[in-house]
């Protein structure tokens, strides 16, 4: 068996959260792809739906807004008269 130097390194998650799960003890040897720790995923899954309700609520509120043009453009069309000339109408 070959017998590799160990490498100590410290580490950081890239995201603030709590630890639900710790799947390594202190020095213990692990690989690249190896599973540490498991971060509460809830908060982000909270914050994940706002943003789908913020999004969906946001496409409704446009489509409002498109269709209150839509009749704006229809009522003014409407309002000219047809005795004016064309490029004003």
């Amino acid at each position: 068996m070959q017998q590799y130097a160990p490498i100590l390194s410290e580490l950081a998650p890239q995201v603030n959260g709590h630890i639900v799960e710790l799947h390594v003890r202190d020095n213990q040897l692990v690989k690249e792809g190896d599973v540490l720790f498991l971060i509460d995923p809830r908060p982000y899954k909270i914050a994940l739906e706002r943003a789908r309700a913020t999004l969906a609520v946001t496409h409704k509120e446009v489509d409002g807004l498109k269709n209150s043009a839509a009749t704006a453009v229809a009522g003014i069309s409407k309002a000219r008269p047809s005795s004016m000339p064309p490029h004003l109408r």
